[in-house]
C-alpha cells in the first residue's frame, strides 16, 4: 500500500459535489428544449447516476473507519510477496552457479617450492615483490650521490635560464642544493627546481613561494591566509606549464598580485588616516586609487581659489595612484591634481610603503608650488625685494618706520586645512595686530591678489602698536576719543588717539593707499557742555593742525640720540668771547621725567606755531636741534621799522646773534648771554 497512490477523503467528497452540480446545470439548459417524455426520462437517469454516486461514497466513508485492519493485511501480503521473491531469486543463483560458474572450477597445483621451503628451513621467503615496494623503505642515497645529484640539477637549471631567459627585475638569483631561488626586494621570492632537463615533458616546479610585501604600520610581512597561497602556488605553477616565456608569465603574474596587495595596503592606511580632511574618492581593487586631501566645508575654499576664480571653480587637490595594465612590470604611477610641475615628481618606494610619507611629500610639493604663485603676485610690486622663498615658507621683512626696525612675517601652508598661515617673529602681539594677521591669512586664502594689500594694511597695523607700546611705557593714554564729527582724515587711515594733556592729544595716522604714509596732528578738543541733545561721552573738536616736520617726533620715539647741534652754537658764542653758562644751561635743561614725550610735542607745536608767526611778519628765522631733544629758534634779521626807531633796531640787529628763543611750558621766552643789559631773559610771547 506504501507504494501506491492515495488520496484524500475530502477531495473524493469535493470532486463528487462538483461532478453532481455540474451534471444538475447541464440538465437545466438542455431540458426547456425537449419535450415532456424526454424531460422525464433524463431527470430520471441523473438521479439514478447521482444515486449509484452517493451509495459509492457511503461505502467508502464505512470503509474508511476499519482502515488500520485493512493496512495491516496490506502490509502481511507484501512481506509474503518479497519473502517469495527471496526464495525465487536464490534458486535462480544456484542454477546459475551449478550449470555455469562451478562446470570449469579445478583445485590448484601444490606449490612445492614454498613447502619444501617451510619444511626445510622453517621459513617463507617468496612474498610478492608489491609488498616490498610498498612496506620496505628504500635505502637513502649517500652523500656523495647528493652532492652528484645536486650538480647535475644545478647544472640543468644553468642550462634552461640560458635558453629562457629571466626578466629584468628577477636578476637578484641563488642556485644551491639543486633549486633557483629569485628574490624580488619587498615584493616575492619564489624557489623552482627541475624534474629532468627536457623542457617539454619537465617544466618547471615551484617548490616555494613567499610574499614579502610589507605594511608600515603593521612593520612585517602581510600574513595571508593559507587558501590564498594555496590558490596562488597553483596559479603560478599553470602559468609555469605554459611552453612561450613561463619565468615572464610568472613574474607579470607575481607582480601584479604584489601591486594590487600594495594598493590594498594603501587603501587600509588611508582608511586608517581618515578623518574630515582626507576623503577616499574611488578605489577599484587592483586598479586604482583616488584620495583627496584638505577636504573642507563648504564655507571654505581652497587655497588657489583666487588664481582660478577667473577661469573655473577651485578643486580639492588630490593624488592618483594607478596600476598600468599596459605594461605590468613598471611600478605604480602617481598623478597628482591639478598637476605638478615637471620637476616635480611623485615616486613610492616598495621598501617603506607608506601612504602618510606619500601625503606628506604631496602635501609639501603642492604647497611650494602655492607659495612660489604668491610670491609671484608680489612681482611689480613694492614688496618685491622684501619676499624670500625659505623652508616651505615665504618670508617678507615688514619694514616699520618709526623704530627703523622690521619684523619677518611668515606666510606657510597649514598641512591638515590647507589654508594659509601667518606669524610674526614677536613675542606677544597685540589685539589689532593678531586682527590684521587673520585677515591676511583669511583675504589671501580666499584671493591670492590682495596680498599687497594687506601686507600694507599689516604694515599700517604694527606702526600704530609700536606706537601705542612707546606712548604707554611713557606713562601716556592712549584711548579711543569719540568726536561728534568725524576728522578729515581719508577713509581707509587708521588712528590712533595719545592723550598729552587734558583736551590735548596727539592724533597719530598710518594710510595704506597708495602706499604706506605716516602723520602726526594736533588735536585740540572741548567738551560738549550742557546741551542735552549730545551726549556726555562725546567730543568736539576745535583745532587740529599737523606737525611738520615729523622727523624730530621719530627721532624722539626711536630714543636715538640726536646731532649734538648745541655743541656748534656753544662753539660758535666761545670763539666770540661771550659768556656761555646760559646757553648750556638751556641745552642741557632736562625734560619732565613723567612724559618726555608730552613736553617735546608741546615744544615743538609751540616753535611750529612762533616759526609761523614770525614767517608771516617777514623775520628770518632757523631752528637750532640741540642735545637731549631740545630746541630753540635763532633770528637772522629784522624788518626795517617803518616809525623812528632806528636805534632799537640797530641794538637789536646788533646782538641777534646772541639771542635764542626758547620754548617753556607757559610759552616762548627769549634769551640772550650776561652783559646785556637792555636785554636779559625777557619775554616777549605767551601762550
Amino acid at each position: 500500500m506504501s507504494g501506491r497512490e492515495t488520496t484524500v477523503l475530502t477531495g473524493i467528497l469535493d470532486s463528487l459535489l462538483k461532478r453532481a452540480y455540474h451534471d444538475l446545470t447541464v440538465l437545466s439548459e438542455l431540458l426547456p428544449r425537449k419535450s415532456d417524455t424526454d424531460r422525464k426520462y433524463e431527470i430520471v437517469q441523473f438521479a439514478r447516476r447521482t444515486r449509484l454516486l452517493l451509495i459509492r461514497l457511503l461505502a467508502l466513508v464505512k470503509w474508511a473507519g476499519n482502515s488500520e485492519s485493512v493496512q495491516k493485511c496490506a502490509e502481511m501480503s507484501q512481506a509474503l510477496s518479497r519473502q517469495s521473491w527471496l526464495y525465487i531469486d536464490t534458486a535462480d543463483q544456484l542454477v546459475h552457479l551449478s550449470r555455469v560458474s562451478l562446470v570449469q572450477a579445478c583445485m590448484p597445483y601444490c606449490s612445492l617450492a614454498m613447502a619444501l621451503d617451510v619444511l626445510s628451513t622453517g621459513t617463507y621467503p617468496r612474498l610478492p615483490l608489491a609488498i616490498k615496494e610498498k612496506v620496505v623503505v628504500p635505502s637513502s642515497l649517500s652523500q656523495e650521490e647528493q652532492l652528484t645529484a645536486f650538480r647535475m640539477l644545478e647544472g640543468a637549471i644553468r642550462r634552461r635560464l640560458l635558453k629562457e631567459g629571466v626578466p629584468e627585475a628577477m636578476i637578484t638569483q641563488r642556485i644551491r642544493n639543486g633549486m633557483v631561488t629569485f628574490t624580488v626586494p619587498y615584493e616575492f621570492e619564489v624557489s623552482m627546481s627541475l624534474m629532468s632537463d627536457d623542457p617539454i615533458m619537465f617544466p618547471w616546479r615551484l617548490v616555494e613561494l613567499k610574499i614579502l610585501v610589507a605594511n608600515s604600520l603593521l612593520d612585517k610581512p602581510l600574513l595571508l591566509h593559507g587558501n590564498q597561497l594555496l590558490y596562488l602556488h597553483q596559479l603560478v605553477q599553470s602559468r609555469l606549464f605554459m611552453d612561450d616565456n613561463p619565468l615572464s608569465n610568472m613574474y607579470l603574474c607575481l607582480h601584479y598580485f604584489c601591486l594590487s596587495l600594495q594598493l590594498d595596503c594603501l587603501w587600509s592606511q588611508a582608511i586608517h588616516m581618515g578623518g574630515s580632511n582626507i576623503k577616499i574618492e574611488e578605489y577599484l581593487c587592483g586598479q586604482r586609487l583616488r584620495i583627496a586631501y584638505w577636504c573642507v566645508s563648504g564655507s571654505h575654499q581652497a587655497p588657489n581659489a583666487g588664481l582660478q576664480a577667473k577661469t573655473a571653480p577651485a578643486a580639492t587637490p588630490c593624488v592618483t595612484i594607478v596600476i598600468d595594465s599596459g605594461c605590468l612590470s613598471k611600478p605604480f604611477s602617481i598623478t597628482h591634481s591639478p598637476p605638478l610641475p615637471s620637476e616635480c615628481r611623485l615616486n613610492l618606494s616598495s621598501k617603506s610603503l607608506s601612504f602618510e610619507f606619500l601625503l606628506a611629500k604631496c602635501i609639501t610639493l603642492h604647497s611650494e608650488v602655492l607659495l612660489r604663485d604668491l610670491m609671484s603676485v608680489l612681482k611689480a610690486t613694492s614688496w618685491e625685494d622684501k619676499a624670500v622663498f625659505e623652508e616651505s615658507s615665504l618670508c617678507l621683512k615688514v619694514l616699520v618706520p618709526l623704530v627703523h626696525a622690521s619684523w619677518t612675517l611668515l606666510i606657510g601652508i597649514d598641512s591638515r586645512m590647507g589654508h594659509f598661515v601667518a606669524s610674526l617673529e614677536v613675542d606677544c602681539l597685540c589685539a589689532s595686530v593678531k586682527s590684521a594677521l587673520e585677515m591676511v591669512e583669511r583675504e589671501v586664502t580666499n584671493n591670492m591678489s590682495s596680498l599687497p594689500a594687506q601686507l600694507t594694511l599689516l604694515q599700517c597695523q604694527l606702526f600704530l602698536a609700536s606706537v601705542e607700546e612707546k606712548a604707554r611705557g611713557w606713562g601716556l593714554r592712549v584711548r579711543p576719543l569719540p568726536l561728534l564729527k568725524p576728522l578729515p582724515f581719508p577713509s581707509d587711515a587708521k588712528t590712533l588717539f595719545v592723550e598729552l594733556r587734558q583736551l590735548v592729544y596727539l592724533v597719530v595716522t598710518a594710510t595704506p593707499h597708495p602706499q604706506f604714509t605716516d602723520n602726526y596732528y594736533i588735536l585740540q578738543v572741548a567738551t560738549t557742555g550742557d546741551d542735552p541733545a549730545i551726549p556726555q561721552c562725546f567730543y568736539m573738536a576745535i583745532s587740529l593742525e599737523e606737525i611738520e616736520p615729523k622727523e624730530a617726533v621719530l627721532n624722539h620715539m626711536r630714543a636715538i640720540t640726536v646731532p649734538r647741534s648745541g655743541y656748534v652754537l656753544k662753539r660758535k658764542l666761545e670763539e666770540r668771547g661771550l659768556d656761555t653758562d646760559l646757553i648750556k644751561r638751556v641745552c642741557l635743561q632736562p625734560q619732565s621725567a613723567t612724559s618726555p614725550f608730552t613736553s617735546l610735542l608741546c615744544s615743538q607745536f609751540s616753535i611750529h606755531r612762533l616759526l609761523t608767526s614770525l614767517n608771516n611778519s617777514g623775520i628770518h628765522c632757523h631752528v637750532l636741534q640741540l642735545e637731549y631733544g631740545s630746541t630753540c629758534v635763532q633770528v637772522h634779521s629784522l624788518p626795517q621799522p617803518e616809525t623812528e626807531a632806528n636805534q632799537l633796531h640797530d641794538l637789536l640787529s646788533q646782538h641777534l646773534e646772541n639771542c635764542v628763543l626758547v620754548p617753556t611750558s607757559q610759552g616762548v621766552e627769549c634769551r640772550v648771554c650776561k652783559g646785556l643789559s637792555d636785554l636779559v631773559e625777557c619775554r616777549v610771547l605767551r601762550g
